[in-house]
């Protein structure tokens, strides 16, 4: 919990309405820090970046973000843009067309 606290700031009923009245809340002492760090945790991160990762830490019963709401962030839409899947050689698909010729031609050589 202390880590959460020190990255997202230590809850309270205006960023998260109904914490008071959770059942353990009154069991804990959490210490008091007023503001979210993110920025100062992810000084890389573009503002958009930012706004995403806060819709994806924010609680709002009325509200949840959804996986909508994150796909039409700006974020997802900013410099460098997700490159083609052929371009990634780790992905397990590539890697099993590259890895089956090399198995093969070691069984070749073991057998002669």
């Amino acid at each position: 919990m202390d880590l959460i606290v020190q990255l997202l700031g230590t809850p309270n009923e205006n960023i998260w309405t109904g914490f008071t009245c959770l059942p353990l809340v009154g069991q804990y002492s959490l210490r008091k820090k007023p503001y979210n760090n993110l920025k100062n945790e992810f000084t890389w991160l573009s503002d958009a970046g930012l706004c995403l990762l806060n819709l994806l830490f924010m609680y709002n019963p009325l509200h949840r973000a959804t996986a909508k709401d994150c796909l039409e962030s700006s974020y997802l839409k900013e410099k460098p843009l997700p490159c083609e899947p052929d371009l990634m050689p780790t992905f397990p698909h590539n890697l099993n067309k590259r890895a089956v010729p090399a198995i093969e031609s070691q069984s070749k050589r073991v057998k002669v």
